[in-house]
């Protein structure tokens, strides 16, 4: 093999080893690729944020009001390539669909015959999920491209203290390290 063909499958196969570690699309803290997702809820006012790493997830979704989701866990090897589901504490379940392109679609089941669904794309710019701690209460932001958000500051149970009218705290990028 030539020197230019060894040096074109060496940057093939570092470009496929990046893709498959979960590098996708998005610009996010650390300018490399991203492992943050946003978006909307379709049929409200609830902005959904998604964190990957390895085989780590953690999904929110709030309208900053009443809705207010907070799913996180691990998901087998075997999920990788179509899909993942969760549960929180309150036995909400969550299914996200391998993306399409970049896009991630998902779909909450709040109860018997009640769904929330949503897609979430690669952040861009100041776009991300945003976290503050303050004692036992966790503040959360969903910024979107367009720089609304969406916030709410939980109390220990997880339950919305109080909405959020100005965006703060640490972009958080790592499902595994709190910020």
């Amino acid at each position: 093999m030539t020197a230019r063909r060894l040096f074109a499958v060496g940057i093939a196969s570092l470009f496929i080893f990046g893709v498959a570690c979960g590098g996708g699309g998005g610009g996010g803290s650390g300018g490399g690729a991203s492992n943050t997702w946003v978006g909307k809820v379709e049929e409200t006012d609830a902005y959904a944020a998604m964190l990957i790493k390895g085989t780590t997830r953690f999904v929110y979704v709030t309208d900053g009001k009443g809705v207010n989701y907070l799913f996180k866990g691990q998901i087998g090897e075997t999920d990788l390539s179509n899909y993942f589901t969760l549960r929180d504490d309150q036995s909400h379940v969550l299914n996200v669909q391998a993306p399409q392109g970049n896009t991630f679609r998902g779909l909450i089941t709040v109860s018997a015959g009640t769904h929330l669904s949503f897609s979430v794309s690669p952040v861009k710019g100041e776009a991300g999920l945003y976290r503050a701690k303050e004692g036992s209460a966790d503040s959360y932001w969903i910024v979107l491209e367009d720089a609304t958000f969406r916030g709410a500051k939980l109390g220990p149970d997880g339950k919305i203290i109080e909405t959020l009218a100005a965006r703060g705290g640490v972009k958080w990028t790592d499902p595994t390290v709190e910020p």
